[in-house]
């Protein structure tokens, strides 16, 4: 497969029998979304040093490719750790 040599009549279902697409452009492939890991591929969440970033400022990032899964524990971690200083059972943040 030659992804320069197909038209979105080729990739698009039904493409040949809809005139409105009918087209040899070839479809324009990229991707916008960066997925952010960390270089041992453990999500990095919690608190930043009062030094750094100042007073109550959390991050929770580096979920990469498994974020939507890891989603709702991480945000539920989160949210303990900001309103009582201490991550859910489900998610060790020490």
């Amino acid at each position: 497969y030659k992804e320069e040599e197909q038209g979105i009549n080729d990739v698009t279902p039904g493409g040949k029998d809809r005139p409105a697409l009918q087209t040899t452009v070839p479809p324009v492939v990229e991707q916008a979304c960066y997925l952010p890991t960390t270089p041992d591929g453990v999500p990095a969440m919690g608190a930043l040093p009062v030094e750094i970033a100042g007073k109550s400022c959390y991050v929770a990032t580096g979920h990469g490719c498994w974020g939507i899964l890891l989603g709702p524990a991480s945000g539920e971690s989160m949210a303990s750790l900001i309103m009582t200083g201490k991550s859910t059972v489900h998610v060790d943040l020490t």
